[in-house]
Order: C-alpha cells, then structure tokens, then sequence
C-alpha cells in the first residue's frame, strides 16, 4: 500500500497528529543540528581569536610606539619652525632694505613663472 494512500484512508485528526508528529522530529533534529553548529562556531571564533590576540598586541604596541615617534618628531618640527621664524625676523630687523630687495625679486620670479 502507498504511504500517500494510508494518509488519505485516515481520518482528519489522526493526519494532523502525524503530521505534528513529523514536524515536531523535523524540528527536534534541526534543533540539534544547529545546536552542534553553533558550537562549532563558537569553537572556531575561539581558536581564531587565540590566534589573532598576539598579533593584534604586537600591532597595538607598533602603532603605540610609531605614534610617540611622530609626537616627538612634530614637536621637533615645531621648535625648528620658531627657530627659523625668529632667525627670519632678525634678519629682517638687521638688514630691513636687503629684506625687501629679496622680497621684490622673489615676488618677479614668481610672477615670470606664472605666466
């Protein structure tokens, strides 16, 4: 006899308490199954994790050590920045005609590029 058919010849009642019955084994095996995978997930993302804390630690002190080396090298550039503005205006004070004689034939040097 075909199974199509002893669910057909069944009464109604007794169809859908197989059919709760197979949805209910559906759902019990589907339960495990991603139970088993969340597991496996979670296994996985922990032995990547492990994997991937040291390197994210050597970079942090990288980028930790890199940043202090730009602070200093900013700081630097920021002193010898005054440095030459007040040798800059010394000059200016010393020698006020030269500074503007330089000043003009920067000023038509410029503008002959330009054109």
């Amino acid at each position: 006899m075909n199974p199509n058919e002893n669910t057909l010849n069944m009464n109604p009642n007794a169809a859908a308490d197989n059919a709760h019955q197979g949805i209910d084994q559906a759902a019990n095996k589907a339960e495990t199954v991603v139970d088993r995978m969340a597991q496996n997930a979670h296994a996985a993302v922990d032995k990547v994790a492990a994997k991937v804390a040291p390197a994210m630690d050597q970079v942090k002190s990288s980028a930790a050590g890199a940043n202090e080396a730009l602070r200093a090298k900013a700081e630097e550039l920021g002193e010898m920045q005054s440095e030459w503005t007040e040798c800059c205006r010394d000059y200016i004070r010393e020698r006020p005609l030269t500074a503007i004689g330089i000043a003009v034939l920067a000023g038509m040097l410029l503008s002959r590029w330009g054109r």
